[in-house]
């Protein structure tokens, strides 16, 4: 949540009072603090507080509303055949396109039902599917939907739009124009916005919660970026935003329009959706004049209360508050190349029967496994693609959303490939790290690559044994991270990008796995499989399993894929009727 120092000293004096002054230095202290060991858990309640659960949706009570209408026939275009780089039918801007812009990114799933209890699913994963993350969209006028300029809220639960300011003319044209480096934004462009609200996921995880909420973020941002390409459309990071505009751009920063603190909603992200298959350079160079403006405006609806109580995590304050980003030139030197399409990909193994899946269908019924059935495997060639779909110059897609270099890479735990024995394996998603790694891991790892591995693959086995019963123990004794055909640690590059960048960095990394995670989600979906991320794993047992002895590089996140164990109780609903 977005405070100010004298606020976080004001929420705990007694921590703060003994708070480094040195954000950086909290960071570090906030991730050793939420390690998970095998003797102790991370900070969090001892039961879960069900009289205080925060409800899943935010809406702004009195803000005019605006329904989106539901997609009719599926359009998309196949699944395969737009990952493997073929442009989609660049589609206009209009109420109907926006409509599906948010139906296949962020829009409810289907409604689940058990024994006369009903919760609901979405489109973009959440860890506990508490779904921390909101959406905000700030666009120029769009026919059969607005007659001006406006900054909007989407309503997952409803599938519509919440107006909150109205914009002149003008405003909109002095916050967008200085975006792209090669003048004006394209006619049809608009920008989308991420927030969270961190108390969603502090309810059920204590003090690790933040680092879930980042998780989110990322899966979110993979959503939308994957949802504009079905349209024809390119979504780029606008990476030089601070927090603090952002926040002032969205109206996040109203505290009056919120009834709690605790609900308050914390800056994320801001991005850019441009329509054809040419990615922009985009920068943020604001006219502040016009965000004063906005900010002075006429805003519309008061956000609805979540939870009647709340417990508060003071070490999430001071962590949000020490990533608070400022503002920075464009990180234009990483990812940036990868706009062309045109890459070398590992082709799709020919008897896959559904080759020929519209990738809307895929997406929205991207689903959780709850247990894998230990028995399911998956050819290597589906292994292999599957990786593939990972690493950012083989998925444009996908990566050409941010501009950093991939930092993130994954450690293997291989159980059920046909023609790949098990064992321990890295895949490399920055091949100028292999030398690096290579000194850091375990001197006793083989560093060896599979029989008829692609050879732009960058997958090594490290150590051949059944890993089984090891990843189950570091994912938190989970026997679903052992029952699948394979499982994940991604390991990050850590200190030296906070060093170098700075502290707000340490959500990014986050959102870098959260992307990969969504990614493979649905390609478990395409692949005839199904996925599930693990946010608990005792954090330092991995980095010892690999040989990692410092700060150079950190497990963030887990990750399994396998044959579900479908629960026959379980009623599966429409995520809309037509009576909304």
């Amino acid at each position: 949540m977005m405070i100010t120092k004298k606020e976080s000293a004001k929420y705990d004096s007694a921590v703060a009072e003994t708070d480094p002054p040195d954000p950086l230095v909290t960071v570090f202290d906030y991730h050793e603090r939420t390690k998970h060991h095998f003797h102790r858990f991370a900070n969090a309640l001892d039961a879960l507080d069900w009289a205080s659960q925060p409800c899943p949706f935010r809406c702004y009570q009195g803000a005019p509303e605006i329904l989106l209408p539901l997609p009719g026939q599926d359009t998309t275009p196949n699944y395969e055949p737009f990952f493997a780089g073929q442009p989609a039918a660049l589609q206009p801007l209009n109420r109907s396109t926006i409509s599906a812009f948010f139906y296949y990114s962020l829009a409810l799933s289907a409604w689940k039902s058990c024994f006369g209890n009903r919760w609901s699913l979405r489109v973009n994963p959440s860890s506990g599917n508490l779904h921390p993350t909101e959406c905000y969209l700030i666009a120029d006028t769009i026919p059969e939907l607005s007659e001006q300029p406006g900054i909007y809220h989407y309503f997952p639960l409803r599938h519509q739009l919440e107006c909150r300011a109205s914009l002149e003319q003008s405003n909109w044209r002095a916050i967008t124009s200085g975006l792209c480096y090669d003048g004006q934004l394209p006619k049809g462009s608009f920008l989308v916005a991420l927030t969270s609200i961190h108390w969603r996921e502090s309810w059920k995880y204590g003090e690790r919660a933040f680092r879930y909420c980042q998780h989110d973020c990322g899966h979110a941002l993979a959503a939308v970026r994957i949802a504009a390409g079905l349209m024809g459309w390119q979504l780029t990071l606008i990476e030089g935003i601070s927090d603090s505009d952002l926040a002032r751009l969205v109206g996040i920063d109203r505290n009056d329009d919120f009834p709690s603190r605790q609900e308050r909603e914390a800056p994320d992200l801001l991005a850019v959706v441009t329509p054809g298959n040419s990615e922009l350079r985009v920068r943020w160079a604001p006219n502040q004049i016009a965000l004063s403006d906005v900010a002075n405006g006429r805003w519309q609806g008061k956000a609805n209360l979540l939870s009647k109580s709340h417990h508060s995590w003071p070490w999430i304050d001071k962590v949000a508050l020490a990533c608070y980003k400022p503002e920075t030139i464009d990180l234009l030197e990483g990812c940036s190349q990868l706009s062309d399409l045109s890459y070398a990909k590992i082709p799709l193994e020919k008897s896959n029967p559904r080759v020929n899946i519209n990738a809307g269908k895929i997406i929205r019924q991207r689903r959780s496994a709850l247990d894998m059935d230990g028995e399911t495997r998956i050819s290597k060639a589906t292994f292999y693609q599957i990786l593939s779909r990972t690493l950012p110059e083989q998925n444009p897609r996908l990566f050409a959303a941010t501009t950093w270099p991939a930092c993130v890479h994954l450690g293997l735990f291989v159980h059920r490939v046909d023609g790949v024995s098990p064992g321990l394996y890295l895949l490399l998603r920055d091949l100028a790290k292999v030398e690096q790694l290579q000194s850091l891991m375990s001197m006793d790892f083989i560093w060896q690559k599979p029989l008829d591995c692609p050879e732009n693959l960058p997958l090594y086995c490290l150590h051949s044994a059944d890993t089984q019963e090891v990843a189950k123990i570091l994912s938190c004794h989970q026997s679903i991270a052992s029952g699948g055909v394979f499982s994940c640690a991604m390991l990050a590059e850590f200190e030296q990008p906070l060093r170098q960048l700075g502290p707000w960095c340490y959500r990014r990394l986050f959102w870098e796995a959260g992307m990969i995670g969504q990614m493979l989600y649905l390609e478990a979906e395409a692949k005839g499989i199904r996925a599930t991320g693990i946010g608990c794993f005792f954090d330092d047992p991995v980095h010892q399993l690999f040989g990692l002895k410092d700060r150079t590089y950190q497990s963030l996140y887990h990750f399994t894929m396998g044959g579900p164990v479908e629960d026959m109780r379980l009623e599966t609903l429409a995520a809309y009727s037509a009576a909304r």
